[in-house]
């Protein structure tokens, strides 16, 4: 690296890396990119570069938006993206974004027409339910109530077959009798059925309508409001049930299920296994809440890491602090991050890359200094182990120039 391979780094704005500096392992010197995301044997490396971790990141962020990098080795291809349910996206720079409400609450017009009066992200509850079909009416938030002056929904008889199955009546557009008219879902989902209330799929348990265990489109359900948990595996109207939090139901049964009272889960908000659990940043997890089995609960790293052992009940979690955040830090100032020990917090490093010499224990590194300097001859070679393939070849030329010394001497 000392000559010719670190050469062919440098051109790169890359550092030169010879793992083996001895005459027995040539050609395996390495170009390194500066912020350590890529490297490659004998040549200039394909350097990754996430530009959401440069400036990037703080523009979206400060837009209240998030910064995506899809290539990561173009410049100049981040974009801000809208956070959900906005809109919107924009190449090195700002979103412009949009809300609009109905493509979340327009199923709940229920064959009515949803309108937005204002898209901003900042406009939120606006949206309106309007009447279609020669009916008339208009409702904020919620279904209208129509007013049909003509039409088959215009006769309360027709009305009443829709109500009876929790659905709307809405007119039958395009039919060639004006006097038809059709059963729509009260949640949105499924055909309008002509005459006839419609086949409904819904989940009653997170959608609004007549049998729902939700009466509203907001707040919680039934079961919700007295701790239990809603399941609907019945797409049949009416049919969702209330099953017990913890441990095993017993007459789970629409609308509240009859639970055991004798449970007790160790890991809930406010008991001390929780308590433990959290303080480490752990998971609390009791396996059997019944009170037969106390004392069985567990903490467990809340994320993909490894898990060396157990120290009591906390679980001991490996951290890559590079990994988590740091790497940002070292690769700033053109340095490698370097966490020796992932169950010791706070010993992550910058360390230069070659030929600097230096490492810094949470920070960047000071690299000005080369390291003890190595004596060169008069060709200006390093003296004793070579490094790089250069040398090899200035070798050969004085073997060959001896050889035709010899010839000439022979002549």
């Amino acid at each position: 690296c000392a000559t010719c391979a670190g050469a062919a780094c440098a051109a790169a704005g890359q550092a030169c890396e010879d793992p083996a500096p001895v005459d027995s392992s040539r050609g395996d010197w390495e170009c390194v990119c500066p912020s350590g995301s890529g490297r490659a044997v004998a040549g200039a490396a394909v350097c990754l570069v996430d530009e959401c971790a440069e400036e990037g990141g703080a523009v979206c962020e400060a837009a209240g938006q998030v910064c995506v990098d899809a290539s990561g080795a173009a410049r100049g291809d981040w974009m801000c993206v809208c956070v959900a349910p906005a809109a919107g996206s924009a190449q090195a720079g700002v979103a412009s974004c949009s809300l609009d409400e109905c493509l979340e609450h327009g199923a709940e017009c229920v064959g009515q027409e949803c309108l937005d009066s204002s898209t901003a992200p900042e406009s939120t509850g606006d949206w309106w339910c309007k009447c279609t079909g020669g009916a008339s009416g208009v409702a904020l938030g919620r279904p209208a109530e129509c007013e049909y002056s003509f039409g088959g929904c215009a006769e309360e008889a027709n009305r009443g077959v829709c109500e009876a199955a929790g659905q709307r009546c809405v007119p039958a557009l395009g039919d060639a009798d004006p006097m038809d008219w059709r059963c729509a879902c009260a949640s949105g989902t499924g055909v309008p059925a002509l005459k006839a209330p419609a086949t409904c799929e819904l989940d009653e348990c997170t959608e609004a309508c007549l049998t729902c265990a939700k009466t509203s489109a907001s707040g919680p359900n039934v079961c919700e409001r007295v701790g239990q948990v809603c399941e609907d595996a019945d797409p049949a109207p009416g049919t969702w049930v209330c099953r017990c939090p913890v441990g095993p139901q017993e007459n789970a049964t629409a609308p509240v299920a009859a639970c055991r009272t004798d449970l007790i889960d160790e890991c809930a908000p406010g008991q001390p296994a929780y308590d433990t659990c959290a303080a480490a940043g752990q998971a609390c997890v009791d396996a059997d809440p019944s009170p037969e089995a106390s004392e069985d609960w567990s903490c467990v790293c809340t994320y993909d890491a490894a898990s060396r052992s157990l120290r009591g009940p906390v679980a001991e979690c490996g951290v890559d602090e590079c990994a988590a955040g740091r790497r940002a830090v070292c690769a700033a100032a053109g340095q490698r991050c370097v966490d020796g020990d992932l169950f010791t917090t706070g010993d992550w490093m910058c360390q230069c890359y070659a030929p600097a010499q230096g490492s810094a224990e949470g920070g960047a590194a000071d690299c000005s200094g080369v390291g003890t300097p190595v004596p060169l001859d008069e060709s200006g070679a390093a003296v004793g182990d070579v490094d790089d393939d250069c040398s090899f070849w200035v070798c050969w030329w004085w073997v060959l120039l001896l050889i035709l010394l010899c010839c000439c001497c022979c002549v």
